[in-house]
């Protein structure tokens, strides 16, 4: 079992972190970095500057809806993923190219058995 901590400096509602390595399924580069876990989101998103140091393939472009409704196109690539101890083999990440955020959205964590123990509100 792994124990991550929330994220009380994200702007908006406190969200929990954990610690990825993205991997390229092209060569044997890899990154570390801090994702926020967003069971609303239905992708994860990387940053357009990390999937091209990775050289990850892009596979496709789609229309993707965000928060507020508004629909946009975006390119999604193929790379590896590991969480803890875990490796996902094969991971569609949508391309962001404005935010700079890592996001591990519901098509990962559906892989998972997870629970998220938020703020005790008395």
């Amino acid at each position: 079992m792994f124990t991550y901590e929330y994220d009380f400096t994200y702007a908006g509602p406190a969200l929990p972190i954990i610690d990825i390595t993205v991997l390229s399924l092209r060569n044997n580069s890899s990154i570390m970095r801090r994702a926020l876990v967003d069971s609303g989101a239905d992708a994860t998103i990387l940053t357009l500057r990390d999937l091209n140091y990775l050289k990850a393939r892009k596979v496709d472009t789609m229309q993707m809806r965000g928060i507020s409704g508004f629909s946009q196109s975006v390119d999604i690539y193929t790379v590896s993923l590991q969480i803890g101890f875990f490796k996902l083999p094969k991971v569609y990440a949508v391309a962001d190219r404005q935010n700079g955020e890592t996001i591990v959205g519901r098509d990962v964590l559906n892989q998972f058995i997870v629970t998220l123990n938020g703020l005790a509100v008395s």
